[in-house]
């Protein structure tokens, strides 16, 4: 199997990887995957075998701009999909612009299908996969949430799965980065702070334009605005089992007491919003084709829950099945999802306005 990655300028080259950048090379693919971690973000690379033209190949070239990162990925025959330490790094979203032929996104048990011409986003921190039944290339983007739009896009499923036009300020932050990647913005010689605030605020600027179109870019009260930072940084950290109420109230800045009003909004408390949590992204892992063959203590674990006996017993009280039989389940019939945090923060938003 040839996997190997295309010929880049020394600046894009990922740190430790400047043998492997400058000519194709034959590897494992966990070598690869180290290589794209490290210039990117945290993910898990697969090989798919049903890929009929050819060997798998992944060609590939890297910048960053502060704490912006990018690549401009050629995919064939392998495919991307959630690593539990992109929650380590810090709250990043991840943005993708498809350039030619077309890719798949998997999230929540359905399939998007991404055209060329087009860009989604996703949170990385939480179950993805990314492939297609052909070759294709995109532009892949890192960036941290810090923008009440993105995380008020992300909050809302409505808005941030689907698919928008490379159009408008989206367009001039697409030519921007590919600039970058070109090699033409130079450290030393261009104020690359300035260049990486520029790209975030055309892709700020961007979501909100896709926000706009829905009619539904509405003032957040303080509360709602607190639900939905909640939701994001129990989405960021609540698959780590030493993730707790004290931890989501020290990142909020907020007392136990005014994070509890808050999730009070939802009908939760913040205990029981993190367990749903749990419960949640244990169903979606469950329900990926492509981790079938995971045993449920694995998954109890990536799902932040300390011990399996535990996580068996609260997923029975809660959808009145073991693990095994959701997933047997899941994989050979349609079950109606399970609610997620995001449709609470939505049912909030909706009180609000």
């Amino acid at each position: 199997m040839f996997i190997r990655t295309a010929q880049t300028r020394p600046e894009m080259t990922p740190p430790g990887f400047a043998d492997e950048a400058i000519s194709p090379y034959r590897a494992r693919l966990a070598d690869l995957e180290l290589a794209v971690t490290s210039a990117l973000l945290p993910l898990s690379l697969v090989s798919d075998d049903d890929m009929p033209n050819g060997e798998p190949e992944l060609l590939g070239q890297f910048a960053s701009l502060s704490a912006l990162r990018f690549a401009r990925l050629s995919i064939s025959g392998v495919g991307a999909r959630w690593n539990r330490k992109a929650a380590d790094i810090g709250n990043y979203v991840k943005l993708i612009f498809i350039t030619r032929g077309q890719g798949r996104l998997w999230r929540n048990g359905s399939a998007q299908i991404l055209k060329e011409g087009m860009w989604t986003i996703y949170d990385p921190a939480c179950p993805y996969r990314l492939d297609s039944d052909e070759p294709y290339d995109c532009v892949a983007v890192a960036m941290p949430v810090g923008a009440v739009s993105i995380q008020r896009f992300l909050a809302d499923a409505n808005w941030a799965e689907q698919t928008y036009p490379i159009a408008g300020n989206m367009a001039i932050a697409f030519e921007t980065i590919s600039a970058c990647l070109d090699g033409k913005v130079e450290a030393g010689r261009d104020d690359v702070a300035a260049t990486a605030h520029a790209i975030a605020t055309l892709i700020e600027a961007g979501i909100r334009r896709s926000m706009d179109n829905g009619g539904a870019f509405l003032d957040m009260s303080r509360e709602t605005l607190l639900l939905s930072q909640a939701h994001q940084a129990i989405r960021a950290y609540g698959a780590d089992p030493e993730f707790s109420v004290e931890g989501l109230a020290d990142i909020l800045h907020v007392s136990r007491r005014t994070l509890s009003n808050v999730l009070k909004l939802s009908g939760q408390t913040p205990y029981k919003a993190i367990q749903q949590y749990r419960i949640d992204l244990s169903c979606a892992i469950l329900s990926d084709p492509g981790q079938s063959h995971r045993n449920v203590t694995d998954i109890a674990l990536d799902a932040g829950f300390p011990d399996a006996t535990h996580f068996a017993r609260l997923f029975k009280q809660q959808l009145g099945m073991t693990p095994t039989e959701y997933r047997h389940a899941r994989l050979t019939t349609k079950l109606p999802r399970v609610p997620r945090l995001s449709t609470l923060a939505r049912e909030c938003a909706s009180r609000s306005a």
